[in-house]
């Protein structure tokens, strides 16, 4: 498998489905890079890196997230001809969303599942605008939102690194509008942490519903924006669990 798209990937060749993991706003492909040892050798594990990181750090950033879901969309195509489910966290939940959507205008095809985590629909998605920040002020911002591990923001050649990433990232999403697309035909599960910010107004996050025509399902855990963290086992044993009786 050669694409720059897929990072940290596992490659299980009796794999029967896989799933790309669409990271968050600052977030890179190694934030799943851990997640392939919580998966039986029936799921591979695909963490989707965007440009402007790691290896991909000399790219520039599409100039909208959809526009980013159908580049990537688009260049992996050969990826997906296996059974496959798309992850988001928060922005990549979106990100995600727009692929499934690109795929089937493009190509007739959808995943078993699409698994959006941290995230209203697509139109309730709503960000604070970063757009006026100086860098004092969105450094507080992000330290507080969560987007960027608290060690970064206090070393200046790390912060330097992340800094442009997640501020294009934050613009993307805050530019973000929904296109009239049908609804998918793929079940769509929402999961959340309880005292995630970002998803207390839950019917937001239920409106996910709304943008598929097959099953919606929510599960809700305990912790903040990043609960994933502290239920990683749990959350790959939910997710291997509910593809492996989909596929």
């Amino acid at each position: 498998m050669m694409t720059k798209w897929i990072n940290h990937a596992s490659e299980n060749k009796g794999a029967k489905i896989n799933l790309f993991c669409f990271p968050h706003a600052g977030g890179s492909s190694s934030y799943f890079a851990r997640w392939s040892r919580n998966f039986s050798e029936a799921i591979n594990i695909f963490p989707v890196e965007y440009p402007m990181r790691e290896k991909r750090s000399g790219e520039a950033m599409p100039d909208s997230l959809t526009e980013l879901a159908r580049q990537m969309s688009v260049e992996c195509r050969d990826m997906f001809s296996a059974p496959f489910a798309l992850f988001g966290h928060c922005t990549g939940a979106i990100i995600a969303y727009e692929a499934a959507q690109a795929l089937y205008e493009k190509f007739q095809i959808e995943p078993l599942s699409l698994f959006v985590s941290a995230s209203v629909s697509p139109r309730y998605t709503k960000i604070q605008s970063v757009q006026a920040m100086g860098d004092e002020e969105f450094i507080a911002f992000v330290g507080k939102y969560g987007a960027v591990d608290p060690v970064f923001l206090e070393n200046k050649e790390l912060l330097d690194y992340f800094l442009p990433i997640v501020r294009k990232d934050f613009e993307l999403h805050e530019n973000y509008r929904p296109g009239m697309h049908p609804p998918l035909t793929c079940p769509i599960h929402a999961l959340n942490g309880n005292h995630d910010f970002n998803t207390l107004a839950s019917a937001e996050v239920d409106d996910w519903a709304v943008f598929t025509t097959a099953a919606f399902k929510k599960d809700v855990f305990p912790g903040e924006h990043f609960y994933l963290d502290s239920h990683l086992q749990e959350i790959c044993r939910l997710l291997e669990t509910t593809l492996l009786e989909l596929g």
